[in-house]
Parts: C-alpha cells; structure tokens; sequence
C-alpha cells in the first residue's frame, strides 16, 4: 500500500520498524530539533529524532550521570535513573531519590516501561554494556595472576567437547543480547522515547571523553 493509503496506525509501525533498524546499525544518527521547529518530512525515518528541550531523562549510565551532575550542572533534567538509590554513587542524585524527585525505573536490562511512561521520559541514556558483546567482566576484581592460573587450569581440563560448549554459550548469549537491543529499541520506539547509548567509559584519553561533554551539552 502506498503512504497515502495507510493508516495512522500502519504509519506508526512502519517508523517504529525503521526506528528499531536504525539502533541496529553500525552508525546511529541523530537530529536536534529545536524548540518549536517542525521536523522536515521524512527525516525521521533517516536518523533518531531528539525534540529540546529534554526535561525529563532517563539515565541508567553512571558515566553520564556524573558528566549531566558534576560537568553541566544539568540534574534538574533528570527524570528517572537505571540504579537504586542505595547504589547510586552520586550524592545529589541520591538525595534527589530520597526526596522523590527522581525515581528508580528498572535497570538498563530490565526496563520498567510503564514506570517510563508514567514519569513522561522524553529521553532514554544507556551504559555502554547495553550493545551486544560489552558486557563488564564479573570477575574483573579478580587480580590477573589468579585469573592467568584459572584459565590455565581450565585450558588444560577441558576436552575439545567442553570448550565447543563454552564458545555456543559465548554465541547463546551474544545472541540473547542482540534480541534485547532489538526489543529495547523497538519498545522505546514505539513510546517514541529516542535513546542514546553512552559510550564515553570506553574512550581511551581524557580528552576524548570530555568530547561526550559537548554531546550532552547539545
């Protein structure tokens, strides 16, 4: 059917569709749209569509939280955050949850979509553990020598069998979490929350994470 013959409702699942394939893509782009300025016709289905002003934010990133907080003084934008608040780190933050003025909507894994709802988040931020393969290590406490010896260990006591297993539960839960990203963005799509994912915790320099200063300033 052509776009003048669908519904609102077809329309709507067509660009949540998009929307969901566009997070799935090695590039995400985003447009800034100023207060009051229309969205040009169709460059929705291009790139991620971010209304300002951004009032109310969810954060489920630390990273992010500490540069919104310390770097741009920009807490009164936040919302709801991904953390509890007796695991909240950040002390205006907690004291903002112990007030009820921020509130806890899920963890970044396990999103609580009614409480997004709710609260009107008009913008998601999510820890770079969130893509596909860049989970933190459990064990990353773990001292090096002990973890060299272990792996030796292992190495030496598993048979071919057993380490085909552990690489299929490698691609098991690769796969799992390729399918949340997937259902996160077609969920948050289709709320028409636009999501980023913050990534500055991976940059190797100082100086390129204070660039992600200049993204939330945006």
């Amino acid at each position: 059917a052509s776009d003048s013959k669908k519904t609102s409702t077809e329309k709507a699942k067509d660009l949540t569709e998009k929307t969901k394939e566009l997070y799935e893509g090695n590039v995400v782009k985003y447009l800034i749209v100023p207060k009051d300025v229309e969205i040009p016709a169709g460059l929705d289905k291009d790139m991620i569509v971010i209304q300002l002003p951004v009032e109310k934010a969810y954060v489920a990133s630390e990273d992010a939280l500490k540069l919104l907080d310390e770097q741009l003084d920009a807490a009164e934008s936040i919302k709801a955050v991904g953390m509890e608040q007796k695991d909240c780190q950040i002390e205006k933050i907690a004291k903002a949850m112990e007030d009820k003025k921020i509130s806890f909507d899920g963890a970044f894994d396990d999103l609580d979509y009614k409480a997004l709802v709710k609260d009107e988040i008009d913008f998601a931020i999510l820890p770079s553990e969130f893509l596909p393969g860049n989970a933190k290590d459990e064990e990353a406490d773990e001292t090096a020598d002990t973890k060299a010896e272990d792996q030796k260990d292992d190495k030496d006591d598993k048979t071919t069998d057993e380490k085909a297993d552990e690489d299929k539960t490698t691609e098991e839960l690769l796969k799992e979490e390729n399918e949340r990203l997937s259902d996160t963005a077609e969920r948050l799509a289709t709320l028409t929350i636009p999501m980023l994912v913050d990534r500055s915790a991976d940059e190797k320099t100082d100086l390129a994470k204070a660039e992600w200063l200049k993204v939330y300033g945006v």
